[in-house]
């Protein structure tokens, strides 16, 4: 990973306190131009309003 830490957007987790093939998982979103990621679970939770292109504010 390069740069600085990425942390998930919902949960708070850092990206780099997963173990590696844990931090494969993650999934990184943009809203507003601005990317932003999603942990493992929180994206696995939030799947159905990701592909539908929901706003966060509704998941």
């Amino acid at each position: 990973m390069t740069g600085a830490d990425q942390f998930c957007a919902l949960c708070g987790r850092a990206r780099s306190a997963e173990p590696a093939l844990a931090a494969l998982a993650w999934a990184k979103d943009a809203q507003d131009g601005a990317p932003r990621w999603l942990c493992g679970p929180c994206a696995r939770d939030n799947v159905r309003a990701i592909e539908g292109k929901l706003p966060a504010e509704h998941w």
